[in-house]
């Protein structure tokens, strides 16, 4: 998958199709979060998540692999965690 995964295409938001038997993909998602005040949202933050995602079919059995893992490398927080650590936790 390696090779999949090194393409250009891969970082497409639709991925790459190598063939008929592999996709592949390396993506971001960021997701930002508002708190309000005085009634208006204001950005608090934003968590950006890197990630790949892989599928392999088996021609033999017919059947679909998918696998995702996280690119710690390229996982960030800015504005510090829109959550409060402790068992009671609210924001």
């Amino acid at each position: 998958m390696d090779h999949c995964l090194g393409s250009p295409d891969a970082q497409d938001p639709d991925g790459r199709v190598c063939d008929r038997f592999q996709w592949c993909q390396e993506y971001e998602f960021k997701n930002r979060y508002y708190k309000k005040v005085d009634g208006k949202p204001v950005l608090k933050g934003t968590n950006t998540i890197g990630f790949q995602a892989a599928a392999i079919g088996y021609n033999d059995t017919r059947a679909t692999r998918i696998f995702f893992r996280l690119k710690p490398a390229r996982s960030s927080t800015t504005g510090g965690t829109p959550w409060r650590s402790g068992p009671s936790a609210r924001t």
